[in-house]
């Protein structure tokens, strides 16, 4: 078998490495963001915040969120009504959040904004 390449339809070994190690970051990357919200999550648990303090945040990312999606993208140029039910489904998705517990919300807020800025609406909270 080659590096380039193997049997007719079969991938070859580079391509199988080059897989295994996006495979590799894929869940060390995951752990990372783990680890993250658990950090934070004792740090919200630590300030004594409730679900109800992060309420706002979450809804403020979803709709920020939505915003750049309206904007970058031209289908929702044409219509208000597609805007709008965009905006909803962002909302509804966002109460789901919410009503998952401030894990839920933690989650969110590292996924959406990166651990460094849901650490700053943790402590802004």
């Amino acid at each position: 078998m080659s590096l380039a390449g193997g049997e007719a339809g079969a991938p070859g070994l580079l391509e199988a490495l080059r897989l295994s190690l996006v495979a590799h970051r894929a869940r060390r990357a995951a752990s990372d963001q783990e680890a993250e919200v658990a950090t934070l999550l004792e740090l919200a648990n630590a300030r004594g915040l409730t679900p109800m303090d992060l309420d706002d945040a979450v809804y403020d990312v979803a709709d920020a969120t939505a915003s750049g999606r309206v904007n970058d993208d031209a289908t929702f140029a044409s219509t208000t009504e597609a805007q709008d039910h965009h905006y909803g489904l962002t909302d509804l998705d966002a109460a789901d959040v919410n009503n998952g517990g401030l894990e839920a919300q933690v989650r969110y807020l590292v996924k959406e904004l990166g651990a460094k800025s849901a650490r700053e609406a943790i402590q802004n909270a």
